[in-house]
């Protein structure tokens, strides 16, 4: 090969994706990523035992056991990796040859060679330099630039103008028995207390009280939904003042019931605005906005950071996905493929109580007709829970559930075992991979979330003024001490000259209208490319159509260069 052809990038290793054709061993390409018919997180599901009680405020659960495959497809990997495509470290041989030149070496003699400067001859101008006029910037000090023009700027930030001026109370809460999982569930058995657990803050475990009540204080509401008496044990884990690191955590809980008290509704981490639901007939989608929140310490003054935030849910249920799926296909077990392909991964968000789960696995041989067992011992099918609990009425009784493994805050929670999911009453949300084809769609989706500067700082100044004008929130921030500005921040920045980029064969400026330079970047030599003779492309099952992409797309912009 010439050295034109190797300089060019040609004769490459290319990794191999499995199911491409190649003359080489699957083993030889390095890591393969299992394919999508057995994603990296299944959840192997047996069927003979029997779910447990589910939640009387949320989505049932079972306990019957799950067996991860996670651990055989990364045994199977690492037996892969052995067969030559990846490199090993050099033996003995590379230290033989580099022994004699370390033998010939010493300190402090000068050589020359490359070095940042011009070479030091004579000793006497060693160590010249007085470091006590050395321009250091001072700790705290202005660190804003001179050069540039001058602009002003909105951020999305909103100043806290009061400081707080009080000590709060905090206690763990212990709930007996420690079935009661929902949060909801948990602020309306406090609720029964007002008269007692007046003006708190409670995030299901924590919760901040201006009365003192008192190293351990026990109580007992009634749950409506199981008929019986819960114990509420406050255990005082320490006195919070508004200096205490566990301050920002108390403002984020006071900024969430801000934005419950506003009319808004969570979905995730994040509040959307139910009310201004944008519905997308064309594609069958509703798109929620909403905001992100964040309180701290920026640039040493509290401010909360508020940024906008969109929630695209599908009005197919998961149900009808299948129904659409199964009719595709007359083979059963190649549409079981092509379903758990689809859906595996996927978020979905529940319509009763619009909480969100990740679809680890789809139960085919478990239906809502399964029972479990009540606290009193009785037999209860999942069809006349749902009627019970949420007044819904499951049409299809012989539908396959779906699995969700249980995350970290479930296991806090109690729930180990998976929860199964009803697909009639479950919605995708988010993009899926076969939205983000359709240009169309995406074009729709953009002209809705793709805000600009204007309406962006209209729509945040809406929520602002929203808080500080409703009365049930100046009311609630009154009982804290706390109150918003009237403003977001403004602060003034600089537009710097366009910076110069030296390429092998010429320099260019970079453009800031079009905010790109990848076009000469792809078209320009480089000064000194790096040449990537072994690498590989590591990604799940479900992900190998975007790896052909990367592949693809790095060789049509690597070879220019």
């Amino acid at each position: 090969m010439s050295e034109r052809g190797r300089a060019r990038g040609r004769g490459r290793s290319r990794p191999v994706i499995p199911g491409e054709a190649s003359s080489e061993p699957s083993g030889a390409a390095g890591i393969t990523a299992p394919t999508s018919e057995t994603p990296t997180e299944s959840v192997t599901t047996s069927s003979a035992p029997t779910p447990t009680v589910p939640s009387a405020s949320d989505t049932p659960t079972s306990e019957w056991s799950t067996t991860e495959a996670a651990p055989a497809v990364q045994q199977s990997a690492i037996r892969r990796i052995g067969g030559g495509g990846t490199m090993s470290i050099p033996r003995g041989r590379g230290l033989d040859k580099l022994a004699p030149h370390m033998a010939g070496m010493s300190i402090g003699e000068h050589r020359e060679g490359r070095s940042r400067g011009p070479p030091i001859h004579d000793d006497s101008q060693r160590r010249s330099v007085d470091p006590t006029r050395v321009n250091f910037r001072e700790p705290g000090s202005e660190k804003q630039g001179t050069s540039g023009e001058l602009i002003p700027l909105i951020a999305n930030y909103v100043r806290i103008l009061s400081a707080p001026q009080w000590s709060l109370y905090q206690y763990h809460v212990t709930f007996i028995p420690d079935s009661i999982d929902s949060r909801k569930t948990r602020r309306e058995l406090l609720a029964q207390h007002k008269g007692v657990l007046q003006d708190v803050a409670f995030d299901g475990q924590t919760l901040y009280s201006f009365n003192d009540l008192g190293d351990d204080y026990e109580t007992k509401s009634f749950h409506e939904g199981i008929g019986q008496d819960i114990t509420m044990q406050l255990h005082k884990v320490a006195v919070q003042g508004p200096e205490s690191p566990n301050f920002f955590h108390l403002s984020n809980l006071i900024m969430r019931k801000l934005l419950e008290l506003a009319g808004m509704r969570m979905i995730g981490r994040s509040y959307y605005q139910f009310d201004k639901k944008i519905d997308i007939d064309r594609f069958s989608l509703t798109l929620f906005p909403g905001f992100e929140t964040a309180i701290n310490v920026y640039e040493g003054v509290l401010m909360m950071n508020v940024d906008l935030s969109h929630k695209v849910i599908n009005n197919v249920s998961i149900y009808q996905r299948l129904q659409n799926i199964f009719a595709q296909f007359q083979e059963y077990k190649l549409a079981q493929d092509t379903a758990m392909r689809e859906l595996i991964g996927q978020i979905v968000i529940t319509t009763y109580n619009h909480k969100t789960y990740k679809v680890d696995d789809i139960a085919w041989d478990k239906t809502p007709q399964i029972t479990f067992a009540k606290r009193d011992g009785t037999e209860m099918s999942l069809i006349d829970y749902y009627q019970e609990r949420y007044q819904l009425q499951i049409v299809d009784h012989t539908q396959p559930l779906l699995v969700s493994k249980p995350t970290r805050q479930n296991r806090r929670a109690g729930i180990t075992g998976p929860i199964l999911l009803i697909p009639e009453f479950c919605r995708e949300t988010g993009i899926s991979d076969s939205m983000r084809n359709d240009f169309n769609l995406m074009k729709e989706l953009a002209s809705h979330t793709h805000i600009e500067p204007t309406p962006r700082y209209q729509s945040l100044m809406d929520m602002v003024n929203t808080i500080n004008t409703a009365p049930r929130c100046r009311q609630y921030m009154s009982k804290w001490n706390l109150r918003l500005d009237d403003n977001l921040v403004e602060l003034e920045a600089r537009t710097l000259e366009p910076e110069t980029i030296n390429y092998s064969d010429r320099s260019v400026r970079y453009k800031q209208q079009e905010a790109d330079w990848s076009r000469d970047g792809r078209s320009c030599r480089h000064l000194k490319p790096g040449h990537l003779d072994k690498w590989l492309v590591v990604y799940e099952g479900k992900q190998k159509p975007i790896a052909n992409e990367l592949i693809n797309t790095l060789y049509n912009v690597c070879t220019p260069m």
